[in-house]
Parts: structure tokens; C-alpha cells; sequence
């Protein structure tokens, strides 16, 4: 598989690709066959990002509908309650849809009282059990006819999750700063070379451009909870040329307008 770097490139055309977010990574080996691995503390927002895989079309970009998914969440850390209202409404709201591409569901989760909560998340939204709780990549690709694929996808996972320091030093970077960071600037403060650093975020499935407009929305969502900010003031704060330039970058990485996001949290407050 190779890496692609946006989501939106990802869902026009994923088969044979993968796309690595802030805290998870989607593959799609094949039309019938895609995955999703999840990892550290799970916030609202990141779900919000990921729920794009849920309303996907997915037949409008190859895939064999209905097919196969797996959800691999054995390295969540955390679930923040927002994240788990978020995930349980979503689960909810798209489970007529998910019900048309989702042929089987192989769940994958460490256990205890995390795997406990994201699998009654399921068990909750599912009126019928296709899909089944596993501890292992090898016996839920096993059920799902593609026992071959394991290891390929828990190497990729090991080698883009456990093994990106450039990626995960990149983003503390320009989360740390306010004003607009070039590439230039950026290899110089993490002690590398322009080249170096570009190769290893291309490796990783990303670019600078990619991350940098990644930290842009980031910062932007967090301004966003003060509802009197506006929003040409708010993307000229995260380096964004205007409040449509801002628009564009959250419709690409989260979906929606800031707009949006900001009337859900208005609703939220009620």
C-alpha cells in the first residue's frame, strides 16, 4: 500500500493506499478490505475527522460495496466522555448507512474497561451482530478471508504509529507556535535538513504543506470556543489569508465548515 496525503484523496481513491490523521491511520488493501487503526487519547475532534470514513461513498471510489472493515483500537489510550457521546451519536445517526457498505466488522481492542466501552459503543448502534471482538490482527483478518494480510498491516501500523519521531516532533512544533512556520524554519528548530525532513513526512504518508494546514485547523478549533471570536480575525491568527481560505482547511481535514463546529458546540451548551 502506499501513502497518500489527504483524507480527501484517500476516500476519492483508496484502494491500494493509506492516509495517516493526528491519531489514526485508514488502509484499504483491496475493494473489499479497508481498515482503520486508532491510538493515544481520543478526543471529540479526531472522531468528528474519522466519522468522514462512516458517511463515505464508498462505491462512487471503487469499492466493492458491501465490504469488510476492521477497526483496530488496541493502542486507545484515553476516550474523553465528549468523544464517547460523539462516537455513540455518530454510530447512531449513520447505522442505515454503514448497514449498505459494512459487510462484516472485525472489532480489535486490548480489553479491560477501554475495550469494554468502544464495544458497547457497538453493541449499542448494531441491531444486527455482523461484526465479532478480537485481540489480534491474525484471527480477525482470519474470519475476514485474508489471513495473508496481517502481518503487512501490523508492520505498517509499527513502522508509521510507533516509529514517525519526525512526524510526531514535526506536529508538537507548529502546535507550539502561532505565527506561520516555513519548512526552512522548521527543519532548522528540530535540528534537521529540509531534504531529510521531507523524505521522512513523505514516507509517513504526509507533506509539509499537509501538516502545517493540519496545525492551522487544529489551532483554529480550539479558538473557536470563544463564540464572540470571528472568524476572519480567528484565520488570520493561524496564518490563514482569509476566513474562506480557513473554511476551505476544515472542509478538507474535518468535513464541515468552522461554522458547523461551532453550532454543534452552541448546541452542546444548552
Amino acid at each position: 500500500m502506499q501513502p497518500i496525503a489527504t483524507l480527501d484523496g484517500f476516500l476519492r481513491a483508496p484502494i491500494g493506499r493509506y492516509f495517516i490523521g493526528r491519531r489514526y491511520l485508514v488502509w484499504c488493501d483491496r475493494p473489499a478490505l479497508a481498515g482503520c487503526h486508532l491510538h493515544g487519547r481520543l478526543e471529540r475532534d479526531d472522531l468528528v475527522e474519522l466519522s468522514r470514513f462512516m458517511r463515505w461513498r464508498a462505491a462512487a471510489a471503487g469499492m466493492a460495496v458491501p465490504f469488510d472493515i476492521v477497526s483496530d483500537c488496541r493502542r486507545v489510550d484515553a476516550l474523553d466522555a465528549a468523544g464517547y457521546r460523539y462516537m455513540a451519536q455518530s454510530f447512531r445517526a449513520h447505522l442505515d448507512a454503514l448497514s449498505t457498505i459494512v459487510r462484516r466488522h472485525a472489532f480489535i481492542h486490548a480489553g479491560g474497561f477501554l475495550g469494554a466501552v468502544m464495544s458497547g459503543v457497538l453493541a449499542l448502534a448494531s441491531q444486527e451482530r455482523r461484526w465479532r471482538e478480537f485481540e489480534s490482527f491474525e484471527p480477525a483478518l482470519a474470519w475476514l478471508g485474508a489471513p495473508a494480510l496481517a502481518g503487512e498491516v501490523a508492520a505498517l501500523i509499527d513502522r508509521l504509529v510507533d516509529a514517525t519521531p519526525s512526524l510526531v516532533a514535526l506536529r508538537e512544533l507548529l502546535a507550539s507556535r502561532r505565527r506561520p512556520t516555513r519548512l526552512v524554519d522548521a527543519a532548522r528548530l528540530l535540528g534537521r535538513s529540509e531534504r531529510s525532513l521531507q523524505r521522512d513526512l513523505l514516507a509517513a504518508g504526509s507533506s509539509f504543506r499537509t501538516e502545517l494546514d493540519r496545525a492551522r485547523v487544529e489551532a483554529a478549533t480550539a479558538l473557536l470556543a470563544d463564540p464572540e471570536r470571528k472568524l476572519a480575525a480567528i484565520a488570520h491568527d493561524v496564518g490563514c489569508s482569509s476566513a474562506s481560505h480557513l473554511s476551505r482547511l476544515f472542509r478538507r481535514f474535518l468535513g464541515h465548515p468552522p461554522s458547523h463546529l461551532r453550532a454543534e458546540r452552541s448546541r452542546s451548551r444548552r
